[in-house]
């Protein structure tokens, strides 16, 4: 069996960043968002920071992942992206959130 894969991700990084999620966002030429993120965040008040700093270009948080995460949590995510027909997501925390992140992106396009 022979396949390629390619498959370009952008990671920002670094002390501040929050800061310029709002430019970073209108750089990607989006406008309506879902910050998926660790219960933890979404509880000490980081997700609110983050939505803050989004602008408005978020407009809502899925925070109900587990630790290793699900199908059912990618599949409640998805369906939460879909009924904000969301362009993006961004992800916040460790492991979980990112892949939960980006399994409900595939899932909330396809529809599978």
């Amino acid at each position: 069996m022979n396949w390629n894969f390619y498959m370009p991700v952008k990671i920002y990084f670094g002390n501040g960043k929050i800061q310029e999620l709002e430019s970073i966002i209108n750089d990607l030429g989006c406008a309506n968002g879902v910050l998926i993120c660790d219960p933890v965040f979404a509880g000490n008040g980081l997700a609110q920071k983050v939505i803050e700093c989004s602008n408005g270009k978020l407009v809502e948080v899925f925070s109900d992942i587990s630790q290793n995460p699900t199908i059912e949590n990618a599949d409640n995510c998805a369906a939460v992206l879909r009924n904000r027909k969301a362009e993006f997501a961004v992800a916040l925390g460790g492991g979980s959130s990112i892949d939960c992140a980006k399994a409900t992106c595939a899932i909330a396009k396809e529809g599978d």
